[in-house]
């Protein structure tokens, strides 16, 4: 069924499945979808089923119908994905909106680096004397919190992610169990890919339904810090942090507090997990960034162990394949060596890989006649399998008594 994906300027999302009638957009209640948007009219626009689909026609509004960023002057077609804009409505035809998300070019100066926390000193663990030191002295309440609520949660994502999944599979569910166990309006999981690897956004989780429309800008500044010092970030308030003062990503978004940890595998960063928060007076806390970067440290792990599995998976399937082309190879093959008065005849091919290049035979052309043919393509493995089965082919097609090797040469 085809749908509207409907993103108030202010509001909640939602979806209205068209049926094959005309549907009416305005301000108005007796509208099919009434939007609650001081910029539209009270009849704003129609969708119209066509023969083909569907279109939409402006009904003469006072600031007019936008279609993919240009205003209609008449009814004009729709196409999957197409954006309608009416006022600050935005509706998106038959396809639901993916945020948007950029890394801007913002540079954090060096001198102005502090209060990060590396990586490998949020996983150390401490030593058998720190640990009986700090049994003899007074129990601190806040930390004992802190490590049970560490624990808890490492040991429910532990047995969440004990089964290997697809790797598309596993980041969704790594972003799940993260946004589940740590308060955020939105987390990005970015993996490094290409070459020269470049972060690259995996899966976007929007939990503020109300930011649902809202590009995703995530400072340059910050991603530099995380993966230069193998750090996590943590800034309190962004707008007021002077670390990141120069960050426009950051006013623009109205982004008050912010996390950026790497995923850290044990030998490299394979990409970033960020998170923010817009509201001022529900901060990310110290705390929560330490969670985030165990929990990170545990899914860069898991990441790792997926792609090997699926390494190995993909090498296996490789290798059933080219025993299958060896076999159907060997089967081109004489079965058994010709009997001739005169002469002895045997054959024999072993090649360097599964297949190959190398191909004879022995073919009777009449009684008093027999052509011996062998051949050997330049190279080794598949491609070279490839040509001498075309040989083969060619061979059998056309084969007669005036088949010379020159006219076989030509082909």
């Amino acid at each position: 069924m085809t749908k509207l994906f409907v993103y108030p300027g202010k509001g909640e999302g939602f979806v209205f499945n068209l049926k094959g009638e005309k549907v009416s957009i305005g301000r108005l209640s007796d509208n099919d979808i009434p939007i609650d948007d001081a910029y539209s009219s009270g009849h704003h626009a129609v969708i119209l089923p066509t023969q083909s689909g569907y279109a939409i026609r402006d009904n003469g509004s006072k600031n007019g119908t936008f279609l993919n960023d240009k205003k209609i002057m008449a009814e004009t077609e729709l196409k999957r994905g197409d954006e309608i804009l009416i006022g600050s409505t935005r509706i998106i035809f038959d396809l639901e909106l993916k945020t948007d998300v950029e890394v801007t070019e913002e540079q954090l100066p060096a001198s102005n680096v502090q209060s990060v926390i590396q990586v490998k000193k949020i996983l150390k663990t401490p030593d058998i004397e720190t640990t009986l030191r700090e049994f003899a002295a007074a129990p601190d309440i806040h930390k004992l919190r802190s490590d049970f609520k560490f624990f808890s949660v490492l040991s429910e994502v532990s047995q969440a992610l004990i089964l290997h999944k697809p790797i598309d599979e596993l980041l969704e569910e790594i972003m799940d169990l993260i946004c589940q166990n740590l308060p955020m309006d939105r987390g990005i999981l970015m993996l490094e890919e290409g070459s020269p690897p470049q972060l690259v956004p995996r899966v976007v989780r929007i939990v503020n339904k109300n930011l649902k429309t809202q590009r995703i800008q995530v400072s340059r500044s910050i991603i530099d810090v995380v993966r230069d010092k193998n750090s996590s970030v943590l800034t309190y308030d962004a707008q007021a942090d002077p670390r990141f003062q120069a960050s426009e990503s950051i006013i623009q978004s109205n982004i008050h507090s912010a996390m950026c940890v790497p995923l850290w595998n044990n030998k490299e960063i394979i990409g970033i997990i960020y998170a923010d928060r817009i509201s001022i007076m529900d901060r990310f806390s110290e705390d929560d960034l330490k969670l985030l970067t165990l929990l990170s440290n545990l899914a860069a792990v898991k990441i790792e162990n997926a792609r090997l599995i699926q390494k190995a998976i993909e090498k296996e399937k490789m290798e059933r394949e080219l025993a299958l082309a060896s076999q159907i190879q060997k089967d081109f093959l004489p079965k058994k060596n010709p009997e001739c008065d005169n002469f002895d005849l045997a054959g024999m091919n072993l090649t360097c890989y599964q297949v190959g290049g190398d191909y004879y035979d022995f073919i009777d052309i009449d009684p008093c006649r027999m052509a011996i043919i062998i051949a050997d393509v330049s190279g080794k493995g598949v491609s070279a399998s490839l040509l001498m089965a075309s040989l083969r082919a060619d061979k059998y097609a056309d084969l007669n008594p005036e088949y010379t090797l020159e006219s076989m040469a030509s082909k």
